[in-house]
């Protein structure tokens, strides 16, 4: 944290007077973080924005986002600390334990029995968690075969710690089965945790996986992919992003590939845009015969 920051007993962000207040505020700091950092905000959904970095303005004492966007311009430190709040990563290796489940044993079986070589992409990666978590069970149901792994994020640092495979602790690694969490990781060798307990992926896994940065909402999108991860990263966007991007991921599956999100997400529209649910978190583009059932 940022030793810039200054005391939290200040007077709190105030509610703005209207929605439509809110929405000039918002493409005002929009086009400021844009000049600033390259990052477009235009898609994302102001009042959920606000909430999220309601802690931040109160900490900095700015009442509004034109405010809050000067003191961005204006303070390095801030800066920084929004960039790394903004992309702030969530993750954990098996996270909603399940939908790992059902994906370990209903999914990956029939989609390994129908191609041999999966083509995989995990969308807004973090630190590595989730196509990790993939690569395991991956190996666990075919150790001989091999399959690629697209892992991407828009996170640069985020990427090159997942790329790193290391440096993973206990509390990282809480939900994953004891068997997986044996056969797949190692102490870590890292110098810079050589004080405290941290785990590192084996080779075999990382053998899977490649990453590279990506933005959902502006690069193009890797194609005849057989699975797409994608969990609780879009949560924040409108709701004409999200269609636009789940419109990219049908179009990025091959016929009968599989759409794995978030527990708590629904496909906006998923019948009209041609998305058939498997299973709660779990939509199929149809394949030209009978898919997972």
């Amino acid at each position: 944290m940022s030793t810039s920051l200054r005391s939290t007993a200040r007077s709190p962000v105030r509610p703005t007077a209207s929605d439509s207040n809110l929405d000039a505020e918002w493409r005002a700091f929009a086009r400021a973080i844009n000049r600033l950092i390259k990052v477009d905000l235009s898609d994302y959904k102001p009042a959920q924005m606000r909430r999220r970095l309601q802690h931040l303005m109160e900490r900095y004492a700015t009442r509004d986002f034109v405010a809050y966007a000067k003191l961005l311009e204006r303070d390095r430190d801030a800066l920084a600390e929004f960039k790394n709040f903004f992309t702030i990563n969530v993750s954990e290796f098996y996270r909603d334990r399940a939908k790992f489940e059902y994906l370990h044993h209903n999914v990956l079986p029939q989609l390994v029995e129908q191609n041999s070589r999966l083509t995989i992409w995990s969308a807004g990666c973090s630190y590595g968690a989730e196509p990790y978590t993939l690569a395991m069970l991956l190996h666990e149901l075919a150790p001989k075969q091999f399959h690629r792994i697209v892992a991407s994020d828009i996170d640069a640092q985020i990427l090159a710690r997942a790329r790193s495979g290391a440096d993973y602790t206990p509390q990282d690694l809480r939900n994953l089965p004891p068997d997986l969490r044996e056969e797949y990781f190692q102490p870590s060798t890292s110098t810079a945790t050589v004080a405290s307990e941290t785990y590192q992926i084996v080779p075999a896994v990382r053998r899977y996986l490649q990453f590279r940065q990506h933005d959902l909402l502006h690069d193009r999108y890797p194609q005849q992919n057989d699975l797409i991860l994608c969990r609780n990263v879009v949560i924040y966007f409108t709701d004409e992003a999200k269609e636009r991007i789940y419109r990219g991921f049908y179009d990025a599956l091959r016929p009968g590939g599989i759409l794995f999100i978030g527990a708590t997400e629904l496909l906006p529209r998923a019948t009209d845009q041609g998305w058939r649910l498997l299973a709660n978190s779990f939509y199929q583009r149809p394949p030209a015969e009978a898919g997972i059932r």
